[in-house]
Order: structure tokens, then C-alpha cells, then sequence
């Protein structure tokens, strides 16, 4: 019944005067909006269920994605099919082991994808490529291995590369629902799934023709990157993008999603996403429900990825990792670098899960928390985009065995007059 009436509320919407813009453009925006619509309202929203996914950036080492899929002992074709390894997972201040187990299912079998950046070596962004199957990274409980991506992947070589292995929780398996997606300069994933589809889409005015021709697929993940370069403005006509620009797109698509969350029949969206315009790389990891945990998500950063160790070379890890002891005190890391906001490393990674089964040098990024890593500077900011984050590293801290400055700022509504911050 509630799924009744948001599919009469969109019709509404779309009778009521979401623009028709006569003729030409306005008209083949109307028409592809009323496609969508449709393809939304007899969509069925699975669930729970999380897909894995993958980002190498670096400034100095051009590297193969096979390390992000197939080379690493828990690259996503490992995390395709064999139980989610979270560690430091349990030390989180939202933590809830039915939870985290529903959000971090074992199989991702519908669909993979791999991006990258071809020429970055040349320039300082290049030009976003991708390759996407319906096919599984691996197929069924004998975890077979899909041919294709293991040779693709070991082709793919640049300074930063995507990768995405999806368990799908809406859209058909089909490979235009396979991640990552293009718009124009900007690579985007999503681990996660936004329940309500039809008021993502009201986001998006009818009349937004050069995103709206841009979408293949049927998802509410596609639909969530149109979402964030519509709030980038004229994607299709740039391809450089200021730090800030990129930044707060990002947060007001967080902030507009998060607004379907809390009505009388909201239901919560995770909200872990990657995005890149060749330079710049940006990860949420955000659940809108304040209490809950979203899908799981680390990263390392320090000054090359050692791909026959799989260990990060000269890793800076963060203070608040971390209380269990686990860390291979031996490892040097460079505790030095962590200064206020910003840690300082040549090569970052982050995965839903750590590449390497020692888990030496990754860092689990806390609940409702965004990471920005500048490829060409090497810097790597954090922010916390609701109270819950910063509830998270206090508690993360309180656990460590190191002394733990919040290194994560609360982002203000004197940086962004949007956000308010409850």
C-alpha cells in the first residue's frame, strides 16, 4: 500500500507541473522522465542486500586493476563470494552484529564493472573509461571465477581505477545496471540501496535533459549519480571541477536522499558512495538511519602499494586504530603524518572490505563520514556530515590503545548553509 501510494504521488507530481518545457528538448525530457517513472513505480525494492566495491588512486604508481578484483587474496572476486572480513568492525559505537551481517551479505554475483582514467599520466584528470558484465565476479557456492574479468583486469593498467562487484537489490541484472556509471568526466559507484526510488526521482526535474539522457539503466543507484551531477551543474559541457564543487555536490545529494528517510513510512537508505573526476576521489560511507551502521568501508593510504606483500609502503594510520591490538606493531607507520584534517600519502585504496587478509595498514571509515583524496597533492581530508560520526571515532578513540584527536570535523552550516546540523 505505501509503495501504492508513492507511485500516485509521483504521478502527481509529474501531472502537476514538474515543467513541461514545450517542444525539443522539454519534450524529449518529458518523455524520457515519464520512462523512468514508469520503470520506477514497477520496480520492486529488494532489501538489505549490499554490493563490494573498490578505488586505487595515486599519484605516483600507475598500477593493474587486477589488484582491486582477482590478484589480491581478498580482492573483490574474493569478496564476491566468500563471507565479508570487516575487522575493528565490532569496535564501532552503532555496531549490531544481526545488522552488519544483513548489510554485508557473502555473494555479490549480479553484475561487474570496472573504470579507470586513461592518459591521467599526461594530464591531470583524463578520460573516464569503463567495461560492466551481468555476469557474476564469480558464479554460484563454487565461486567460479568469470574469465573475462580476470583477463580485463590484468590489461587495465592507470593511476586510478575503479572497481565494483554488485548484489542487486533493485533493477534488473543487466549490464547498464552494473557499476560504475559515466556521466561525461565523472565515474560513480553506490554500495547501498535508496528504498524510496520514486522520490529519488523527484529530485530530478524533468527538464534536466542532459542528465537524464546520460541514464541506461533501470537503478536506484544510477539515478542517485544523476542526483550529484545534477548538483554539479553543467556536467556535460566541463571536465575540470574544483575541490569544493565536487565536495559539496556530493554532501547535498547525501542531504537530499537523507530527507526521504525521515517521514511517517520513510524507510533508511545506505548511502556509501565512490565518485571521481580523474583528480579528485570521494567516498561516503552514510546510513540515514542515525543509529545503524551502513555497509562497511576501509581504506590505506601512504607512499605505494606493494602488490606482493599486499601491503601499503610507508602506511599512515589514523589514531583511532586501533584498540585490539592487532596491528603488527613491527610495520612502521608513520603516526607523525596524522595532523588535524589531513594525512598526507602518494597512493590511497579503499575497499568495502581490506584487499590483504592481514589487514595491515587499512583503516575502517567511520559511520556517516566522507573521505576527499587529491591524486596530484596527495592529500586526503575526512568530514563527518551528521553527529553520529563524531559519536563513532569518540568511541573508536576511547577503545584505542594510542592517544586520538577527533581528526574528522563536523562539516558546519557556516562552511555549508544547507546542512543543520541536528
Amino acid at each position: 500500500e505505501r509503495d501504492l501510494a508513492r507511485n500516485g504521488r509521483l504521478a502527481r507530481a509529474m501531472a502537476g507541473g514538474r515543467g513541461g518545457g514545450g517542444g525539443g528538448r522539454g519534450s524529449g525530457g518529458a518523455a524520457r522522465w515519464r520512462a523512468l517513472a514508469a520503470t520506477a513505480a514497477a520496480s520492486a525494492f529488494a532489501g538489505a542486500s549490499a554490493c563490494r566495491h573498490a578505488v586505487y588512486a595515486s599519484s605516483m604508481q600507475q598500477a593493474s586493476a587486477a589488484i582491486l578484483a582477482g590478484r589480491s587474496s581478498h580482492g573483490l572476486v574474493a569478496q564476491s563470494c566468500q563471507p565479508a572480513d570487516m575487522p575493528w568492525e565490532e569496535h564501532g559505537a552503532f555496531f549490531d552484529a544481526e545488522v552488519s551481517d544483513a548489510r554485508n551479505p557473502q555473494f555479490h554475483q549480479d553484475g561487474w564493472g570496472l573504470g579507470w582514467f586513461q592518459g591521467v599520466e599526461h594530464s591531470g584528470r583524463g578520460e573516464p573509461q569503463r567495461w560492466r558484465s551481468e555476469n557474476g565476479a564469480t558464479q554460484g557456492k563454487a565461486c567460479d571465477k568469470d574469465a573475462e574479468l580476470i583477463g580485463l583486469s590484468q590489461m587495465v593498467h592507470s593511476k586510478l581505477l575503479f572497481a565494483h562487484v554488485r548484489a542487486a537489490s533493485d533493477g534488473d541484472t543487466h549490464h547498464h545496471n552494473s557499476h560504475p556509471f559515466i556521466f561525461n568526466q565523472i565515474l560513480f559507484m553506490h554500495n547501498g540501496g535508496c528504498p524510496d526510488k520514486e522520490g529519488l526521482l523527484e529530485f530530478l526535474d524533468q527538464r534536466e535533459v542532459n542528465v537524464l539522457t546520460q541514464l541506461k539503466g533501470s537503478t536506484d543507484s544510477e539515478y542517485a549519480g544523476a542526483l550529484m551531477v545534477k548538483h554539479l551543474g553543467d556536467v556535460c559541457n566541463r571536465h575540470n571541477f574544483t575541490r569544493s564543487e565536487l565536495r559539496d555536490a556530493v554532501i547535498r545529494t547525501v542531504l537530499d536522499l537523507d530527507s526521504l528517510s525521515h517521514g511517517a513510512d520513510a524507510q533508511h537508505s545506505s548511502l556509501n558512495f565512490a565518485v571521481s573526476d580523474g583528480r579528485f576521489v570521494l567516498l561516503t560511507r552514510f546510513r540515514t538511519d542515525r543509529n545503524q551502521d551502513p555497509p562497511s568501508l576501509y581504506f590505506t593510504l601512504g607512499d605505494r602499494w606493494d602488490a606482493a606483500t599486499e601491503r601499503m609502503v610507508g602506511a599512515v594510520v589514523p589514531h583511532y586504530l586501533d584498540g585490539d591490538k592487532r596491528l603488527d606493531r613491527a610495520e612502521s607507520h608513520d603516526y607523525g603524518k596524522v595532523l588535524g584534517t589531513v594525512l598526507h600519502g602518494n597512493t590511497f585504496l579503499a575497499a568495502s572490505e581490506p584487499l590483504s587478509s592481514t589487514h595491515a595498514g587499512w583503516t575502517p571509515v567511520a559511520k556517516d563520514q566522507m573521505l576527499l583524496f587529491d591524486r596530484l597533492s596527495g592529500t586526503l581530508e575526512a568530514f563527518c556530515l551528521s553527529p553520529s560520526c563524531r559519536s563513532d571515532i569518540e568511541h573508536r578513540c576511547r577503545r584505542s590503545v594510542l592517544a586520538c584527536p577527533i581528526n574528522s570535523p563536523l562539516v558546519s552550516s557556516s562552511e555549508h548553509p544547507f546542512f543543520v546540523v541536528e
